[in-house]
């Protein structure tokens, strides 16, 4: 008892000094998707959500002094019910492009750019 009430001591007064000296978390759940905040690892079909929102965290991510220290892994929600005059179209290629990249699509490209780039030395 007395060892897991010194290592909470320990814990609140590291937690306490991070904070002081600036860092701080990133509030993710219930936001839009972010590409410089956010690492998206899964999407998720529905229509209780906008397109591009969080539903749900994987991993914390930090701030420190207005920088980035780590990016937040998260699950984003993917809306095909969204009203085509909203100019969701135009945000979702780039959005959807990097969320391709952490699912595994890019790698077929990447593979040729591999190719050609073992071909020509730059």
């Amino acid at each position: 008892q007395k060892v897991s009430d010194s290592y909470q001591n320990l814990y609140k007064s590291l937690v306490e000094t991070l904070k002081k000296l600036g860092l701080e978390t990133i509030e993710s759940v219930g936001t839009k998707f972010d590409p410089e905040l956010h690492d998206a690892i899964m999407q998720e079909e529905t229509t209780e959500h906008e397109d591009s929102t969080v539903l749900e965290e994987y991993r914390r991510g930090f701030m420190f002094q207005d920088r980035l220290l780590r990016a937040a892994m998260v699950k984003v929600a993917i809306n095909n019910s969204a009203p085509a005059g909203a100019a969701g179209s135009t945000s979702q290629a780039p959005e959807g492009s990097s969320l391709d990249e952490v699912e595994g699509e890019a790698p077929s490209g990447d593979g040729n750019a591999e190719e050609e780039g073992s071909s020509s030395p730059e």
